[in-house]
């Protein structure tokens, strides 16, 4: 990649601004690109540098590719600045840059699906993923449960805990255990019934799951973050103080990186349920 950096950059001094911006502006762009791409290969300070020349050349390209004069290439410069921001942490920067995509390609369903990641999981903006959300699963072309499962997280940090329980109830026709996402459809499931105080229920539910990661490959892991959510439970004030702790600690447990790091804290968790079922010793989960 370092070979494309310098290539592009050798392109600039015959590609120049005054004489072929537009071939210019296309230069700085893959510049960008190419600085992106070895900025992501490069650990530390020196991958930070890169990355942050990168920015410097799709900002650049976007003083010629504007939104008035060249609307596809303005959004696909900002589409890449958008990820150099994304890869630099700067979450705010990145949504700006994605939000004016889809100013261009307001339908474009993987720029829809990245919005709504960084404001769950980073800006902690819980509504504005919702409502990103909600135009994926209303797109008529879109069928993927992996976006149902993204939904009924985003149900849970806006506080939608009813229309969760019906849309959990749905997604229990459609999904088996032993299918993709079973696991993530019960640990909604239980975690929508901590929050509506279905406790009786749960410690079967929670059993059930302990038993089905029990025979899971020992490398086994949800391959899901529950930053936001996590976020959320801290914050919120539809979750009630006494359960917030059990709930970031259910939710921690399910980011293990294997099978019998999830389980160790599951059936920890499970205990500490057992002991709030009535007719049992008292814990707080």
């Amino acid at each position: 990649m370092a070979e494309a950096v310098t290539a592009y950059r050798n392109a600039l001094q015959v590609y120049t601004r005054d004489e072929l911006p537009q071939q210019w502006a296309m230069t700085q762009n893959n510049l960008g690109a190419a600085l992106s791409d070895q900025g992501t290969r490069t650990s530390g300070e020196r991958g930070q540098a890169l990355l942050a020349e990168a920015v410097n050349a799709f900002n650049l390209a976007l003083e010629i590719r504007t939104y008035e004069t060249l609307p596809p290439q303005w959004a696909q410069t900002k589409y890449n600045l958008g990820q150099a921001y994304y890869l630099l942490k700067k979450w705010q920067k990145a949504a700006d840059c994605y939000t004016d995509c889809l100013k261009v390609y307001p339908d474009e369903l993987e720029i829809i699906y990245d919005l709504s990641l960084i404001y769950h999981d980073r800006l902690f903006d819980f509504e504005k993923a919702y409502e990103l959300n909600t135009r994926l699963i209303e797109n008529p072309g879109l069928k993927e449960l992996s976006t149902s499962m993204s939904y009924l997280e985003k149900k849970f940090t806006t506080g939608r805990f009813e229309d969760m329980e019906k849309q959990i109830s749905q997604l229990h026709l459609k999904i088996n255990r032993g299918d993709e996402y079973y696991t993530i459809l019960m640990v909604f499931d239980i975690a929508c019934g901590l929050v509506r105080n279905n406790k009786t229920q749960i410690s079967g539910k929670l059993a059930e799951l302990i038993s089905y990661i029990e025979n899971q490959p020992a490398e086994f892991n949800l391959g899901w973050t529950f930053d936001g959510t996590k976020h959320f439970i801290d914050t919120s004030q539809h979750i009630q103080d006494r359960d917030r702790q059990g709930l970031v600690s259910f939710f921690s447990a399910l980011e293990g990186k294997n099978r019998d790091a999830i389980l160790e804290k599951l059936r920890q968790l499970n205990q500490c349920l057992d002991g709030n079922v009535p007719g049992k010793a008292q814990n707080n989960f």
